[in-house]
């Protein structure tokens, strides 16, 4: 059994950009002390995780993929908007970069046409209900009230368009998450 996701990767040009804005954020003050940066290296938008498979079941998934990037839903446009914390309407314990609303229903789409794909080819897995919402996690915290952070609302303008969509298989380990592309 594997762990596995589906993810639509960040060019090196943009990690070079997000790269600077992570150096900015180290500058300021107040961040919980805690914080972990995520590697750049694990930097990903996640459309479909797939949680713990058989490898037997990576054929179907792989065609599931092979599909959506012959539809007409597999060109994104990924426009960046703002620095936040995140999750939404939680506790924040995560450093989020978000995208556009536009961006998150696009990824959305993708999402929604990768599922359908996997349930034809029979693959299982528990899926998420909540809406899509597009975002890198830069860094992760314990959970700590919003009174008690930075302001850092930071708005961005730059964004990269994509036609790749990895199989990744997630291994976790003590010093956190090491993905490798399927």
């Amino acid at each position: 059994m594997v762990r596995l996701f589906i993810a639509v990767p960040v060019p090196q040009n943009i990690k070079e950009q997000v790269t600077g804005l992570i150096a900015d954020l180290k500058n300021v003050q107040g961040l919980p002390e805690n914080i972990r940066f995520v590697p750049e290296e694990n930097w990903h938008f996640t459309l479909v995780f797939l949680g713990y498979q058989d490898e037997l079941v990576n054929p179907a998934i792989k065609k599931s993929i092979a599909n959506i990037l012959t539809s007409d839903v597999n060109n994104i446009e990924i426009q960046f908007e703002k620095l936040t914390y995140g999750p939404p309407g939680r506790t924040p314990r995560m450093l989020w970069l978000t995208v556009t609303k536009e961006t998150s229903a696009a990824m959305d789409e993708l999402k929604t046409a990768l599922e359908k794909n996997l349930e034809e080819e029979g693959v299982r897995w528990r899926k998420e209900n909540r809406p899509f919402q597009g975002h890198l996690t830069l860094a992760r915290f314990e959970p700590i009230s919003p009174i008690d952070l930075p302001k850092i609302d930071k708005k961005v303008d730059f964004g990269y368009s994509t036609e790749e969509i990895n199989l990744m298989k997630s291994t976790l380990k003590r010093t956190g998450a090491e993905y490798e592309v399927l």
